[in-house]
């Protein structure tokens, strides 16, 4: 069951669909990559790329938010820390543009920073099919959002644990030469939120979790909550998931399994009464 995600102020030039996460690539109008950029302690700014396949030139803009999570949900809000060059980008037919996502200060020791950049492309005049008559008006196009993570002095990213001589099991805080992986130590249990429970991932270590590939099993069977990407659960801090309708009034008796990381999927643990 797909969230949706809130905006505090933010003031938007023009109508656009609800955020929705960013793919490759979305109906041939534009490629992006990477797809979870990251900036390293050591560095000041990281490279989004964007490309034009198409046959019509197309305009995006770039912004970036941070992000948070209360009561559950997702909170993006303007910031000062990150910004992204340039932030308007026309781009010709079969182009592609360099976008720098810089930051303005490094953040403290040991510490991951999360953010959001949110890639919008800007309506423009089109031609009626009936007569070629110009008309202006606004027409909803897509919008992306990307994740964005940065670190401080002694904090490294935690798809550099790969790179080390990991083997894609779960990735847990740990000492290097050249500084410490971060933690997602997560705890699931039921919540009333409203008039229904969801299901609350509590992230209590000091690193992000990205969950992909979710179900929940138990004697009714297995079902699927996301095939692909679940959602986020920042550090120190707690995600909301819709509970599935069947489940709304059963014991809670069952098993959340799910990949954390890009790891193989395993049960989550449930957080003790």
């Amino acid at each position: 069951m797909p969230r949706c995600s809130r905006i505090f102020m933010v003031a938007a030039a023009f109508a656009l669909p609800a955020l929705a996460p960013a793919y490759g690539q979305s109906g041939g109008s534009l490629l992006i990559w990477p797809l979870n950029p990251t900036i390293k302690a050591q560095e000041n700014a990281a490279a989004l790329w964007l490309e034009n396949p198409s046959e019509q030139p197309i305009t995006m803009q770039i912004q970036s938010f941070s992000w948070a999570q209360y009561d559950g949900e997702d909170v993006y809000a303007p910031q000062h820390e990150v910004i992204a060059t340039p932030t308007l980008v026309t781009l010709a037919p079969k182009s592609r543009q360099l976008v720098r996502i810089t930051r303005l200060g490094p953040p403290p020791s040991q510490a991951e920073r999360a953010y959001r950049l949110i890639v919008d492309e800007v309506p423009v005049e089109r031609k009626l099919d009936t007569d070629q008559q110009l008309v202006t008006g606004i027409q909803f196009r897509m919008r992306y959002s990307l994740p964005l993570f940065t670190y401080g002095a002694g904090m490294l990213p935690p798809s550099e644990a790969h790179i080390a001589g990991g083997d894609n099991k779960r990735t847990d805080s740990k000492n290097s030469s050249k500084g410490q992986y971060p933690t997602a130590d997560l705890h699931w249990h039921l919540v009333q939120d409203g008039k229904q429970r969801v299901i609350e991932i509590e992230n209590r270590g000091n690193g992000h979790a990205r969950l992909t590939s979710a179900k929940i099993t138990g004697p009714h069977g297995d079902i699927e909550l996301a095939s692909g990407l679940m959602g986020y659960v920042l550090a120190g801090s707690r995600l909301h998931y819709p509970l599935p309708d069947a489940l709304q009034n059963g014991d809670g008796l069952f098993q959340l399994v799910a990949s954390v990381n890009a790891a193989d999927a395993a049960p989550l643990p449930k957080a003790s009464p």
